[in-house]
């Protein structure tokens, strides 16, 4: 874990939307960073006023730089290019608009043909002979961590296939693969596509199939991913992710998933090839997924040369639209075997071009934009690979085409606007995608000029495409005019050089602790100022920290406005609204289910905050607990969101449907299929008096319990924060954002705060005064402990010894109607799967357990009803800290019996 949690720091010091600059920034600029709690800002800035004017740049779509998240811009597949040629090209790439790059596999690979560099011989590297950096057609790990950091410059991530299901063959797989033991199922083919079983458990193309479920394999390809990020990878593509077994395969089922995705990556998809067998809803509980089938339907399009809105809204996968990435052509479709099910060779830069743009510039999924080899394609034969490149060569220039480049750069701009597609006047072969008011993108595929009157959303002005054709259209009174090149695309928005921009990183709509540290962000700026509740302007640099919040009352809101004014005296403005929530305040629903679904139900709840969406988990949301009482399933979150909406699901029905939008949330509100019912729901239960089981007494805290203790450095100046955060998955549960949360000073000396978060063995604290820092830079956290005490060589106490009756009991809220808990006592061996069965407690709607700690202080666990559904926190389990009687609902861990 060490490794992991050091990636996690390193990454957070490395990379674009991290904190680097904070460190880095000249000792005249630290006042810039100085604790500003909300009482006190006025001792700390300088007070500066920014008069808007009519020359305002008011949104912020005219800045287009990349999409701040890879999920929400494009990709860009650099098919077989060398890290160096990446590199070298990092600039190009930048221009054209992409948010990310996505290289071959890193990994070392057959070396086939004799080493041959004919770009036919691309499928090498697709047969993995060790999971260590470098091979001999993309370069080696040196020249792997330069492209990483050339991209760094430029605000571009790094996503690296990863091929885990196999190896190439059994003779050149590495020594240490063969040191697991057990590493490999088969080398029988596949016979059977139809089969779950036999689609994961032997081999793909003969292959040498990984045995997933081994533990020692699972690590060694973490510890290679764990490499990667370090290096400065930033998210990963699982090739052939559909042979890779799930935890609900029945009877196969295995963690690799809940395993090797448990790292620091920012963004990581499997590809999903779909068909009778794929299950792609159930891998997107783990993870993004490739839509395949839209594919063909878009290269169907623009073959039949017919843009119909019906029949192109519809991703055609049962998966939420922000968890997908979609693609005109992938490199399987293009390399493949000309007679191929999808095969795409036949399509020229043309249609490529026409296609990209109905798919890049909508709202929803992540596109993916093939590099094919330069030359190939587009003919009626075999032209696939023309040798005009070799293995790690620049592919084709399409990638940075004007067209491809605009709507790339559209996309960026309309982040978080709503989508609207039209054919105008019908004509199917015009399809006009809009974005909110702000921008619109227009495909003609006629092949002569089009003279467009129609209808549209956007705001009354003149427009000039964004593209090398630089033509003019009008918007008045709701219709848009103007004229369309033949087979040509069209981008329109608002675009500015220079326009100033102002922001608050990662801002939350809300925060639990006592404080939240905010970082203020600006660019292309002469000045930036910001201003709390209407109060003072205070300027402010790029990547200032203000902290709000210390002391006041729960449900104080801030409302902070940002301004900003550029050298050309264009200004612009932002505004943040940030509520100061109780921790202990829950809103509930809850939903009557069709009988005709299964007994496990999802609450997927979400809320969208203008271009941001938070929810509350990866698709299909948290199972719901079922209430005896009333039949009903119910959940509880404590999100203060002021626009969330819920799905329903069983993991393969949904209420609403695929592709709409969510009900919206109630409190205490009774839904079923058709949406909320209007009943209110209140709950009263009586426990019984008597409890079949006598629960041991909880382990008794004093209030110093929940919080941690550090004694600073004299060198040190008075301004203490604590970090403290916790992998969960493949995202950080933090108590704040970086650097944390301000500690208050004891009378003993001491600086304290409150934890802030559910601890876990692997919760860590990282002290700083916004210039020092321990564990120093690049280093994992201290491990956390209730009423810890800190310096910066670590914890200076021990927890105090177990209480007698070492034991822990806990009572689970399900619907099962059996239970087991599977979990492992301190460091010692899991039980085998399923687990212990759990028995009924008086407590209705609840199992229960008692586990025996020995002489262990703690235990982890997770639940499943026997049957392959498993509740395991999301692949983070339940910790369980010391002895004592636990609840657990709805994901959360409470002290004591349920009632």
């Amino acid at each position: 874990m060490n490794q992991e949690k050091s990636i996690l720091k390193n990454k957070m010091q490395r990379k674009l939307l991290t904190i680097i600059t904070v460190f880095a920034l000249v000792v005249t600029s630290l006042v810039g960073q100085s604790n500003i709690s909300f009482a006190s800002t006025a001792a700390n800035k300088t007070a500066y006023t920014i008069q808007l004017n009519g020359n305002s740049s008011s949104s912020q779509t005219n800045d287009v730089g990349p999409a701040d998240k890879i999920a929400d811009g494009a990709i860009l597949h650099a098919w077989c290019w060398s890290f160096n040629t990446i590199k070298n090209n990092m600039k190009d790439i930048a221009e054209a608009g992409y948010t990310s790059v996505q290289t071959s596999p890193a990994n070392a690979c057959v070396v086939g043909n004799g080493g041959s560099k004919a770009i036919n011989n691309w499928y090498y590297i697709y047969q993995p002979t060790d999971y260590k950096v470098g091979n001999y057609q993309l370069g080696t790990e040196s020249e792997f961590k330069a492209m990483c950091d050339e991209a760094e410059k430029y605000g571009i991530k790094i996503i690296v296939d990863v091929v885990a299901n196999h190896v190439g063959n059994l003779e050149e797989a590495s020594a240490n693969l063969k040191a697991c033991g057990q590493w490999y199922h088969t080398t029988r083919s596949i016979s059977n596509w139809n089969s779950r079983y036999d689609v994961t458990q032997n081999a793909l193309m003969g292959m040498p199939d990984l045995n997933t479920q081994n533990k020692a394999v699972q690590n060694y390809i973490r510890n290679y991913l764990l490499r990667l990020l370090d290096l400065g990878a930033d998210g990963f593509r699982f090739d052939a992710a559909k042979h890779i077994e799930l935890p609900e395969d029945p009877g196969f089922g295995g963690d690799f998933w809940p395993t090797v995705l448990n790292n620091s990556a920012e963004y990581q998809y499997g590809e999903i090839l779909q068909d009778s067998i794929s299950n792609e809803a159930v891998y997107a509980k783990y993870m993004n997924v490739t839509a395949s089938n839209y594919g063909m339907k878009l290269r169907s399009a623009i073959g039949d040369n017919n843009f119909s809105t019906s029949n192109l809204m519809n991703f055609d996968i049962n998966v939420a639209n922000d968890k997908i990435v979609t693609w005109v052509e992938s490199h399987d479709n293009y390399a493949n075997g000309l007679n191929d099910w999808g095969s795409s060779e036949w399509m020229n830069d043309e249609q490529i071009k026409l296609a990209w743009a109905a798919l890049a510039a909508r709202k929803a999924s992540t596109p993916l934009f093939f590099s094919r080899p330069v030359g190939g394609g587009g003919q009626n034969w075999d032209n696939r690979f023309p040798g005009k490149t070799q293995l790690g060569d620049r592919g084709s220039d399409l990638f940075m085409d004007d067209e491809v480049a605009a709507v790339n750069k559209f996309r960026n701009a309309m982040e978080g606007e709503s989508e609207y597609l039209r054919n105008p006047n019908g004509d199917t072969k015009v399809l006009m995608v809009e974005r909110g008011t702000k921008g619109a993108v227009i495909i003609n595929l006629n092949y002569n000029e089009y003279s467009l009157s129609s209808e549209t959303n956007l705001k009354n002005g003149t427009y000039t495409n964004q593209t090398d054709n630089n033509n003019v259209f009008t918007v008045s009174n709701g219709r848009i005019t103007g004229k369309l090149p033949a087979r040509s695309v069209v981008v329109l928005f608002d675009y500015q050089e220079n326009a100033p921009s102002v922001s608050i990183e990662n801002c939350p709509t809300s925060f639990r602790s006592d404080s939240v540290a905010l970082k203020l962000c600006s660019k292309n700026t002469t000045h930036a100022t910001y201003s709390i509740n209407g109060g003072t302007s205070y300027l402010y640099d790029n990547n200032d920290i203000i902290t709000i919040g210390s002391g006041d009352s729960y449900n104080t809101t801030y409302t902070i406005e940002l301004r900003g004014i550029n050298e050309q005296g264009v200004t612009t403005s932002k505004t943040y609204t940030i509520k100061k929530v109780d921790p202990n305040a829950y809103t509930t629903i809850y939903f009557s289910k069709p009988s005709n679904w299964g007994n496990t139900v999802y609450a997927y709840v979400y809320n969208e905050n203008g271009t941001t969406t938070e929810n509350n988990g990866t698709w299909p949301g948290v199972a719901m607990s079922y209430t005896s009482s009333n039949g009903y399933y119910k959940y509880s979150f404590n999100e203060d969101w002021s626009n969330a909406k819920v799905i329903f699901s069983d993991g393969t029905n949904q209420t609403p449907e695929a592709n709409k939008p969510g009900f919206a949330v109630n409190e205490d509100h009774l839904y079923d299929t058709s949406g909320d019912t209007g009943k209110v729901i209140t709950e009263t239960v009586t426990p019984s008096p008597s409890p079949s089981v006598v629960p041991s007494p909880s382990v008794s805290e004093t209030p110093s319990g929940d919080k941690i203790y550090f004694t600073k450095p004299s060198s040190w100046n008075s301004n203490i924060y604590a970090y403290i955060y916790t992998e969960s998955g493949s995202s950080v549960v933090k108590n704040a954002a970086w650097p944390g949360v301000a500690m208050s000073k004891e009378s003993n000396g001491e600086y304290s705060c409150n934890i802030g978060i559910s601890i876990t063995s692997d919760t860590r604290v990282i002290f700083s005064d916004g210039n020092n820092q321990t564990p120093g830079a690049s280093k994992p956290g201290f491990i956390v402990t209730k009423g810890g005490h800190y310096d910066v060589n670590g914890a200076t106490t021990t927890p105090t010894t177990t209480p007698s009756g070492n034991k822990v009991t806990i009572y689970y809220n399900t619907g099962w109607s059996s239970a087991y808990a599977h979990y492992k006592v301190g460091n010692g061996s899991w039980t085998t799967v399923p687990g212990v069965q759990m028995s009924n407690s008086s407590y209705s709607g609840y199992k229960m357990i008692t586990i025996d700690l020995g002489t262990s202080t703690n235990l982890t666990a997770c639940f499943n009803n026997g049957s392959g559904d498993w509740d395991s926190k999301n692949g983070s389990n339940y910790y369980f800290a010391s002895a004592g009687t636990y609840t657990v609902s709805n994901g959360t861990i409470s002290n004591g019996a349920p009632y």
